[in-house]
């Protein structure tokens, strides 16, 4: 059986919101993980003697045709998604090209970001590929998500997060995990991450691409909306219920983390009752050890993908808070409006 991936941004912010305004007892567990931790490293680079540039456009009308103009010159096929557009030049053009979007900074460019043999880095998972802005043609910054989450009121208290460990728990990893985040740090201008990855029920032998999303989408967020707390990434070999729901047990009982962010869930009709009071007794954990567990209530309503009406596991349990995905839009007038998301 394999869990449903789901894209939930709101979860993170949610989950932080907690984490800026909870205060956590002291972790009872002192016990350390079994499996050596393992640093998540990229596969070998193969762009070679070339580099790729990935700028962020400026949300204005007629940005991509000023970007174009300016680089006629350097005859480059630009990819654009979103906000994002990416391409390759040779080496020996990067200062010239590095100069030239330097000085469109502040107009049609709101930033740009490049790598070449120095940052390894797999052509088949590129950054344009696993990041919000690629779910909107202009997707909110940081700064917008604080303010439309009302983070501002613990930033004004110089709260960002420290002292707070948040524990993501995801299937397969993103094997260009810190290329996407030196990426994404890198155009919101955030402090570099505290990050640790581990496999504690093994490395995965294959790579996903849905999942690659996700997981960079958890970290990443986390990162932006608390820049200064850590976060442990945990990574299952596989996407079956048991083998997440084992990682985060492991992180409950062993007290590796404040708060623990599971974006993914399945729907609870096609789970027996045993496997739910199972799983639950592992989450009620939680809960005596002073740790938040935070859960995705599902993409697609009342049906959640099943035949019938159901609600979304681990979402579902007592113990958990569930969180649904909104889609988010600022007005004229500054209003915020939310729609959730349903099937």
């Amino acid at each position: 059986m394999q869990i449903k991936r789901i894209l939930l941004l709101l979860i993170t912010f949610i989950m932080v919101f907690l984490l800026l305004f909870t205060s956590f007892s002291t972790l009872m567990s002192t016990s350390k993980i079994d499996v050596a931790d393992i640093t998540d490293s990229s596969s070998p680079v193969s762009l070679k003697n070339r580099t790729q540039f990935t700028v962020l456009l400026n949300p204005q009308p007629g940005s991509l045709s000023i970007l174009n103009s300016n680089l006629e010159r350097y005859a480059v096929n630009l990819h654009p998604s979103g906000g994002l557009v990416t391409f390759m030049v040779p080496d020996g053009d990067f200062n010239s090209l590095n100069r030239t979007l330097s000085l469109m900074k502040g107009g049609a460019v709101e930033n740009f970001f490049s790598v070449n043999q120095t940052q390894p880095v797999s052509t088949d998972l590129l950054y344009s590929n696993v990041t919000p802005y690629q779910v909107a043609p202009f997707a909110y910054p940081p700064s917008l998500i604080a303010r439309a989450y009302n983070f501002t009121q613990a930033y004004s208290h110089n709260d960002y997060g420290q002292g707070i460990t948040i524990g993501i728990v995801d299937a397969y990893g993103d094997p260009n995990i810190q290329y996407d985040l030196n990426a994404f740090d890198h155009l919101n201008d955030l402090p570099t991450i505290n990050l640790t990855i581990s496999y504690p029920s093994g490395i995965p032998l294959s790579v996903s691409r849905q999942w690659a999303i996700e997981t960079s989408t958890d970290v990443e967020w986390a990162h932006a909306m608390a820049p200064d707390a850590s976060i442990r990434l945990f990574i299952a070999p596989n996407d079956g219920l048991t083998t997440l729901m084992n990682v985060t047990s492991m992180v409950i009982t062993q007290g590796l983390a404040n708060i623990i962010s599971l974006s993914w869930g399945i729907p609870e009709s096609t789970i027996s009752g045993a496997e739910i009071g199972t799983y639950s007794e592992m989450i009620q954990e939680a809960q005596f050890r002073g740790i938040s567990v935070v859960a995705a209530s599902g993409d697609q309503g009342a049906l959640d993908g099943a035949s019938v009406p159901t609600v979304n596991f681990p979402a579902s349990d007592p113990y958990v808070l569930s969180v649904g995905g909104t889609s988010l839009s600022f007005l004229n007038n500054n209003a915020i409006v939310q729609e959730g998301w349903g099937g």
